[in-house]
């Protein structure tokens, strides 16, 4: 049954899978009325690697996935399925069974039909669960929270309260319903209004499409704006992640906002998606790390109505049949639609809207209604001369297409608002008349070489991805001062351009309330001048930013900007190769006449701050602690990577006090110490990768008791860790790779980890005749899955505490050179699924019961020089 709660009840337990790791990979796939593998197989690959698109090869697509699932456990989900046909499904199941190579894969189907589950039950092993109608109280909750923003809330009219009891009655135990008309009841929240919905007829629909018809109800009480802008969206195919910034500049682009006093078409389209969020027609919605909205989807029975509602004017061309095609206009044309060329001509007159994934053919002179066009990832070199004559288009979108030039009319659009150029890696340089778009808001692109000369006569753009500052006049920084409007994210690169601070001062940036992230970079292989600090000095953000990332900078001190809570909004802060500062101290923050200003108590430095990260900073010797001044009190995130020089590290000192979370240090080769980190509860993931003269972790460590994982790799002059681990019961995965100095490791302090599920260890002090710390691994029996063991010349055996691992699932033994047989308990670990034995070369022989490991998938013994013998026989009980 539809709007049940299939797909959010499915999405809810792959949260929770994710979230303990009981699959190497799961990838979810909407898969909908059209059971196409070829695009379930494209579909999954796209879910892995979001570079993996234009591949259609079915063959191509299976050795991809191979590769991208080798040695993982895998999770596929296909969600709202209709496929019947048992030869589709045999054909279907066969392939995805070769790709998985390990054991314990699991397949999960949501469907509304009980047929698919017995058509796939003839390949499957199948375990079946029906979700059940809600109670009509849980109905009622559902609406409360809707209309007034708390399930627990009283209702003081108790008239309201009973109409709306009967009708969360009416939902029929279907949670969609209830949010979608609760979302409803929200906006009209008045007895008569409330009465209409009880005792509309669409209750007693017996026509199959109830379920429908009731949504219906809801589309009927939206204000006539909010009902064109609904309707629009059955331009996307279901399960579409439809991006907010984009939607809000096609509602535009057709039309359907209008600026109202101080308010932007924008900031009308914003409250627009706000109002059909609110009423449960848009759901799924991801944010980024600020909190701001970046996409969305529609439930597929609302998606159902968006096409209904749309009465036959949007159509999504699958075979290439159009049929009546008089009331058309917006077309989306799929990228494995056979396109009629003559049918398109006939419509293209009347369309406002066309996303197509082929290319124009010469329908292009015909599109003299057109408002909206994308040709997002079409197969396209070239764009029609006729696309200058589009006097109504107000939307282009050719990224990730392989055009070369834009044709010489296209400048003459005037009316253009929108314009995307991302990843057009083929195109060179924009025309200089550009200029002339005066109507252009929004500019989208990535590459320096596409800088249009003189950007500055576009007064309306409201967002400009990229500035690319240039030698010559027309293309210098004060090209961004006309541009007040300015929001959202900029990147301005070749910076060692710029000749002074006035002249970067000329930019206004500080003028720029909207801009909320800005990055800052240096390319110094371009040559240009070196007024790194006056420059950085003059680029002064509005207090506003929240993200702020320097690239290449060679200045010597921060700007006086950067401190003392003049950017009090700011959470992230990226530095990048900023390679002559020393010393990060107080002169490096209060620098110049801030410094004066220090003793100011109560402000501290950074307090919205909630990711930094340091990079390639070759120079960095030491980063000191300021006195009496407080320092990244909200800091979650901090990485440091690439500062080999640094030693001294007495910058920060973290306590409960702190909400750091993520600690990641690499290639600090001469740092010896990491500051105290006593109490810090909310520490959750550390990582040091390639300190070479680290010699102890940073004290306090066993007191995070919050922390899930541990890295250390290459750090060859660490001695010991820290005896009180064994508090990690949060702890999943723990790595102490490569540090060849290691002498002890805490040996009952492992059992008490029985949340652990990845370890791996050695190789450490090459004196040492036994692994340490392993004695009391048989405690790990329930949780342990991965584990990955380097040894060294003097170990001659493997503890056999390792036989009780019965959930282990992968095991890896490398390096153990004076390991001559392994332990006969090997048979015992039944959910073994890859064993790989490397580089033991004084290895013998490996034992017979490893036919017992019937789970086995794959098995790797490679490089073990003195292996003279191998059970033959015993292969055929490894049928896996």
């Amino acid at each position: 049954m539809a709007g049940i709660g299939k797909t959010t009840l499915a999405k809810l337990l792959c949260k929770e899978i994710e979230k303990k790791n009981l699959y190497g990979v799961v990838a979810w796939v909407c898969v909908s009325d059209d059971f196409d593998e070829r695009k379930i197989l494209k579909g999954v690959l796209e879910y892995l690697d979001q570079n993996a698109g234009g591949i259609d090869n079915i063959d191509v697509l299976l050795k991809r996935l191979e590769e991208k699932l080798e040695k993982k456990t895998f999770l596929l989900v296909l969600d709202d399925v209709w496929n019947e046909d048992s030869s589709t499904w045999a054909t279907f199941v066969n392939r995805v069974l070769k790709i998985m190579k390990t054991s314990g894969n699991s397949i999960f189907v949501t469907t509304r039909n009980e047929r698919v589950a017995s058509s796939l039950a003839k390949f499957l092993p199948l375990h079946e669960h029906h979700v059940q109608k809600l109670p009509e109280d849980d109905c009622w909750l559902i609406i409360k929270e809707k209309v007034f923003g708390s399930a627990t809330s009283s209702i003081s009219d108790q008239h309201l309260e009973a109409i709306g009891r009967d009708i969360a009655k009416n939902c029929g135990g279907l949670p969609l319903i209830a949010s979608v008309l609760g979302g409803t009841m929200r906006v009209v929240r008045g007895v008569d209004e409330w009465l209409s919905i009880k005792e509309s007829n669409v209750w007693n629909s017996e026509d199959g499409n109830q379920v429908l018809r009731i949504l219906k109800l809801s589309f009927d009480h939206l204000p006539s704006h909010l009902k064109k802008c609904f309707s629009y969206c059955s331009i996307f195919p279901k399960d579409f992640d439809i991006k907010k910034d984009d939607l809000v500049q096609l509602w535009m682009a057709q039309g359907f906002l209008y600026p109202s006093g101080e308010e932007t078409m924008e900031d009308i389209g914003n409250k627009y998606f706000n109002d059909l969020l609110s009423n449960s027609l848009f759901q799924d919605v991801e944010r980024d790390k600020y909190g701001k909205i970046q996409t969305c989807k529609m439930h597929d029975v609302v998606h159902d109505l968006a096409v209904f509602v749309s009465k036959n004017e949007t159509l999504i061309l699958k075979n290439g049949s159009i049929g009546e095609n008089s009331c058309i206009r917006h077309l989306r044309v799929l990228s494995s639609a056979q396109v009629d060329p003559t049918v398109l001509r006939g419509v293209a007159p009347k369309l406002h809207s066309l996303f197509s994934k082929v290319g124009l053919c010469s329908m292009s002179q015909h599109l003299k209604s057109i408002r909206s066009l994308s040709l997002k990832g079409a197969d396209v070199d070239q764009l029609p001369a006729s696309l200058g004559k589009l006097k109504h288009l107000r939307y282009l979108d050719v990224s990730k297409t392989n055009i070369e030039a834009l044709p010489k009319s296209f400048t003459k659009p005037y009316s253009l608002q929108t314009l995307k150029l991302i990843g057009c890696y083929h195109l060179q340089k924009l025309p200089d008349e550009l200029r002339n778009l005066i109507s252009l808001k929004h500019f989208y692109f990535d590459n320096p070489n596409l800088m249009p000369r003189e950007i500055g006569h576009l007064t309306s753009l409201q967002t400009l991805s990229l500035f690319a500052v240039g030698k010559e006049k027309g293309y210098w920084i004060d090209e961004l001062g006309p541009l007040s409007q300015l929001g959202g994210a900029l990147r301005i690169c070749n910076l060692q351009f710029v000749r002074s601070q006035s002249e970067a001062s000329r930019a206004n940036l500080k003028q720029k309330t909207k801009l909320h992230e800005l990055s800052f970079e240096w390319n110094e292989n371009e040559g240009g001048y070196n007024h790194h600090e006056e420059v950085l000095e003059g680029l002064q953000p509005h207090q506003n930013l929240r993200s702020l990332a320097i690239d290449g900078y060679k200045g010597e001190n921060f700007p006086s900007w950067l401190d003392l809570g003049l950017l009090p909004s700011l959470q992230v802060l990226i530095i990048n190769g900023m390679e002559k500062v020393k010393c990060m101290g107080s002169k490096f923050y209060l620098n110049r006449s801030n410094t004066a200003s220090s003793s100011r108590g109560g402000i501290p430095l950074f307090p919205a701050l909630k990711e930094l990260c340091m990079h390639n900073m070759n120079s960095l010797e030491v980063w000191a602690e300021i006195e009496d001044m407080v320092v990244f009190p909200r800091l979650e995130i901090l990485q440091m990577r690439s500062c080999p020089s640094l030693k001294t590290w007495t910058m920060g000192g973290f306590s409960s006090q702190h909400k750091l979370s993520d600690l990641h240090i690499s290639f600090c080769q001469k740092l010896m110490a990491i500051p105290n980190i006593d109490g810090l509860l909310s520490l959750k993931r550390l990582s040091i990768y390639s300190c070479e003269n680290l010699i102890c972790l940073p004290s306090g460590l066993g007191t995070c008791i919050s922390l899930q994982s541990l890295f250390i790799w290459y750090c060859s002059s660490l001695i010991s860790i820290v005896e009180d681990i064994g508090r990690w019961h949060s702890l999943t995965d723990l790595a102490v790779s490569h540090c060849e100095k290691l002498v002890s490791f805490p040996e009952e302090c492992l059992g008490h980890l029985t949340h652990l599920k990845m370890l791996n260890m050695g190789p450490f002090y090459s004196e040492l005749e036994e692994f340490p710390g392993l004695t009391s691994i048989h405690h790990l029996h329930a949780s342990l899955e991965t584990l990955e063991l380097y040894g060294w010349d003097k170990l001659k055996s493997l503890p056999h505490q390792l036989q009780h691992l019965t959930t282990l699932k992968k095991l890896e033994l490398r390096a153990f050179h004076g390991l001559e047989a392994l332990p006969e308990g090997l048979g015992n670990l039944s959910s073994l699924a890859t064993l790989s034995i490397e580089y033991c070369n004084k290895l013998k022989s490996i034992p017979e019961n490893i036919g017992e490991l019937r789970s086995l998938t794959v098995l790797i013994i490679r490089n073990c020089k003195e292996l003279r013998s191998f059970p033959v026989e015993c292969l055929g009980g490894l049928t896996n």
